[in-house]
């Protein structure tokens, strides 16, 4: 994950060579990065609408 973080944000820092972005790396059980250490976005979208699905599920289990 790259970001903005808050106190450049505070500071409307414009990032730059010499004032990067934060990044923080994320693993994602059962899926795999290609050669840029990225991952695909659409096994990215896949994953992200399965906990989304799941996330319902429970809100309507919950909610009864």
């Amino acid at each position: 994950m790259v970001y903005q973080t808050a106190d450049q944000l505070r500071g409307l820092t414009l990032l730059d060579i010499d004032t990067p972005p934060a990044i923080v790396p994320i693993s994602l059980k059962d899926m795999d990065r290609n050669e840029d250490d990225l991952y695909a976005s659409q096994e990215l979208e896949d994953r992200l609408e399965q906990a989304i699905d799941a996330y319902e599920k429970i809100k309507e289990k919950y909610a009864q």
